[in-house]
C-alpha cells in the first residue's frame, strides 16, 4: 500500500498522479486518539479522464465543389463530453468506396476547411470528428455526395 495522505480532515480526498488505464484499489482508515481503525477497501476502479470524447457532429455541409477541391463547413457536436473541443478531423472518400481518408495531417482548429487533391469527375462524401482532451469522438454521418 502507498500512503496518499494522512491526517485528512474531510470525508473526501482527491488522489493525483494516477496513470490512465491502470486499475487501483483504495483503502481508507479512520484515526482518533485511541489509534487507527481497520481499513475499508474500495472496489477496483480504473483511472480515466473525468470526461468523455465528444459526440459526433452533424454531417458537414458542402459550400462549393471545384474540379479538385471541396469547401466544407460544420457545427460543434451537441455534447462535448465535458471538455472543450480542441480541434477536428475531416475525412473524405469516393461515394462507392469503404475507405475514408484523412483530409489533413494535423487537427483543424476552425469549423471550415477546403479539401484538396480530389479527382475531377469523381463523386465524394465527407465527414468530421470533434476532438477534446479525452480523444477523438465518433465521426459524423456522411455529407451529401457531390461530384468534383
Amino acid at each position: 500500500w502507498v500512503t496518499c495522505a494522512s491526517a485528512v480532515q474531510k470525508t473526501s480526498f482527491r488522489v493525483t498522479r494516477l496513470h490512465e488505464g491502470t486499475e487501483y484499489v483504495f483503502r481508507v482508515s479512520a484515526e482518533n486518539k485511541y489509534g487507527v481503525g481497520e481499513g475499508l477497501k474500495s472496489v477496483p476502479i480504473t483511472a480515466k479522464h473525468p470526461f468523455d470524447v465528444p459526440d459526433a457532429p452533424a454531417p458537414p455541409q458542402i459550400l462549393a465543389m471545384r474540379h479538385d477541391s471541396a469547401s466544407l463547413v460544420w457545427t460543434d457536436p451537441r455534447k462535448t463530453g465535458g471538455s472543450p473541443i480542441t480541434g477536428y478531423h475531416v475525412e473524405y472518400k469516393e461515394k462507392n468506396s469503404l475507405l475514408w481518408k484523412r483530409a489533413s495531417k494535423t487537427p483543424l482548429r476552425m469549423k471550415d476547411f477546403r479539401v484538396t487533391g480530389l479527382t475531377e469527375g469523381l463523386e465524394y462524401e465527407f465527414r468530421v470528428m470533434a476532438i477534446n482532451m479525452a480523444g477523438i469522438g465518433k465521426p459524423s454521418g456522411p455529407s451529401e455526395s457531390a461530384v468534383a
